[in-house]
């Protein structure tokens, strides 16, 4: 090795050495540095002060449900942090996503004090109540919505106590009982059936309730099926809820496994049967022909009046399937002859 390769040497060693310790000192003033940003009140932010501003969404400006949301919400905010904490930041997100009224969430610190929050909220669908006659709502996923028990729930529950079971949650009452369209809690579908939340389908859609699958009825009835009908048809029936007492034909084989109930323009019940094909429960209908079948019931029944059930999943013979009001149910309660 020569003389100059031996400089060239000790220089790499001197020149890695400094590296190394100004890196050294770099990390530790910069983690000095950092922790002191963290503490500096500047950078706080309190998640339990915020403004949706105009960004909701519009259904969530009646207000037992902008209460409900943002009760929901501070069940789970948490204390201030700071938005130089990372793990502080995630910990947020982490606890927002377990509020039932919100599905996905993206947290973006914007310093030196506000942060924008991307919350994709789940939409209700329908309402029943619970075993103690507790008024819910229910997203399209089966998601229970919880209500904050103030004067106007306490109101709607005390509207739907007749309608409750011993011990479960709504019945639909026997003979012809008229209705007053009004008391859809917060103009949201009702579920039927004296199912409890917690009651499962049977074998072929494991883990979804009865209730989440009405619920999800529920939302494509009243999202897609009436405003695809609304084109034609600028006054439609009262959409009052859905029976779920047959899902996974706990009671009756023949009969349908879901009803819609509408309302006659006097205030009178109709029940449209909805779900699996008639012939096989392997086969599901689709709702565009369902809804098809729904328009021409409205062509041959305007309003549905007259009529005291019929059958939608029926696309050649629906007009067979339709029970007058001056003609009889036969005494197994099958709907449309299925």
């Amino acid at each position: 090795m020569t003389e100059r390769d031996q400089q060239r040497g000790s220089l790499k060693i001197a020149l890695g050495v400094g590296l190394v310790m100004a890196l050294a000192l770099f990390f530790y003033l910069s983690g000095t540095s950092l922790a002191s940003f963290r503490d500096d009140t500047q950078y706080r932010f309190d998640p339990r002060r915020v403004d949706l501003g105009r960004s909701h969404p519009e259904w969530l400006r009646e207000a037992p449900l902008k209460v409900a949301f943002f009760a929901s919400y501070l069940q789970v905010a948490g204390p201030t942090f700071s938005l130089l904490d990372e793990e502080a930041v995630a910990a947020f997100e982490k606890r927002l996503k377990t509020s039932p009224w919100i599905e996905a969430v993206q947290a973006v610190p914007v310093l030196p004090h506000s942060m924008n929050l991307d919350l994709t909220l789940r939409r209700p669908a329908a309402a029943t109540v619970d075993r103690r006659g507790r008024l819910w709502l229910l997203a399209e996923d089966g998601m229970p919505l919880p209500l904050v028990r103030g004067a106007e729930v306490s109101r709607l529950e005390r509207a739907l106590a007749p309608l409750r079971l011993s011990g479960g949650p709504l019945a639909l009452p026997d003979g012809e009982p008229t209705w007053d369209p009004s008391i859809r809690p917060l103009g949201f579908p009702l579920l039927f059936g004296g199912i409890p939340l917690d009651v499962r389908v049977p074998a072929g859609e494991t883990g979804r309730s009865l209730p989440a699958a009405g619920a999800q009825i529920a939302g494509l009835v009243r999202n897609r099926v009436l405003p695809r009908l609304r084109h034609r048809w600028s006054q439609l029936p009262a959409f009052l809820g859905v029976d779920i007492s047959n899902g996974g034909y706990r009671l009756l084989g023949a009969r349908a496994e879901y009803r819609l109930v509408f309302l006659d323009a006097l205030g009178r019940p109709v029940y449209l049967s909805w779900g699996h094909s008639p012939t096989t429960a392997y086969v599901e209908i689709p709702w565009q022909d369902k809804a098809r079948n729904f328009g021409r019931l409205l062509e041959a029944w305007p309003g549905l009046r007259g009529i005291r059930w019929g059958d939608l999943r029926w696309s050649q013979s629906w007009q067979k399937q339709v029970a007058p009001r001056d003609g009889r149910v036969d005494e197994g309660g099958r709907v449309g002859g299925r």
